[in-house]
């Protein structure tokens, strides 16, 4: 199912707006960056300016990596420099969720 009908469906079972967002908007988001990303089709083949954006997503250099292992049979020791930009992604993320999350006190 796709991201954008599953987030629909999902949505459907929310009793509040609010819990309708918090359902949709997330796999909206994910399946946006998916289709950036070149889970779909050979980001090789978009225009530049795609691929540009795409270099900003942490699933462009999760899908290289793969592909790199499995279909190109390259040893996982290629992937290293990938995963360093995986890894410094999910520190920065980390970091900054860390910062503004705040517990509700009501």
């Amino acid at each position: 199912m796709p991201p954008e009908a599953k987030a629909a469906f999902d949505a459907t079972f929310a009793t509040t707006r609010t819990g309708a967002w918090w359902i949709s908007v997330p796999l909206l988001i994910r399946g946006t960056m998916a289709f950036l990303s070149g889970s779909f089709f050979p980001i090789d083949s978009a225009p530049d300016w795609l691929q540009a954006i795409s270099l900003g997503l942490p699933l462009r250099h999760l899908n290289e990596a793969m592909t790199d292992v499995m279909v190109r049979g390259q040893g996982a020791a290629t992937t290293l420099v990938l995963m360093a930009i995986l890894l410094g992604f999910a520190l920065v993320v980390g970091a900054v969720a860390a910062r503004l999350f705040r517990w509700d006190t009501d």
